[in-house]
């Protein structure tokens, strides 16, 4: 069995233990959008929310699909007008990522996104989520409560 990557198959025997991150979007026809994942459309994301969804904010870092600043105010906004309770904060920085791979290209990747990094969320994002009049109760719920929400099975 094997991984597809952008450099091509990976045995999976050879990845050891690995965490796996992948996007997976199941949306009905009228909620799909173009770039669903970077976009700070308020009126959109508010209309996938409000047919139930949690929408997760974790493409922090590599600011040139959207800018740290412009996604700590959409959150912000969100959370001014009760969305906090279906916000879900994270990144997906990786201890090594393929399209990168080699000391050269490892280099590049701190030239060309310096904030994709695990450090990122706590030292840059959730004080700039504090200067927008983010509550920690409400970064706790984004952080935490949400997704133990949505990750703990429903009985029945």
């Amino acid at each position: 069995m094997t991984v597809e990557t952008v450099r091509g198959p990976v045995d999976v025997a050879a990845l050891g233990v690995t965490l796996m991150h992948e996007h997976v979007f199941v949306l009905t026809p009228d909620l799909m959008q173009e770039g669903i994942g970077d976009t700070n459309d308020l009126d959109h994301l508010k209309r996938i929310m409000d047919h139930g969804a949690t929408i997760g904010c974790d493409r922090f870092g590599p600011d040139m699909y959207n800018t740290t600043a412009d996604r700590v105010a959409t959150i912000a906004v969100l959370r001014e007008q009760g969305y906090a309770d279906r916000i879900v904060l994270s990144q997906d920085a990786s201890c090594y990522i393929d399209f990168f791979s080699g000391e050269t290209w490892q280099a590049t990747k701190e030239q060309v996104v310096p904030n994709w990094h695990f450090e990122h969320i706590h030292r840059d994002v959730l004080p700039a989520l504090g200067d927008k009049g983010v509550t920690e109760e409400h970064i706790t719920a984004m952080l935490v409560d949400n997704p133990r929400r949505y990750f703990t099975p429903r009985e029945g």
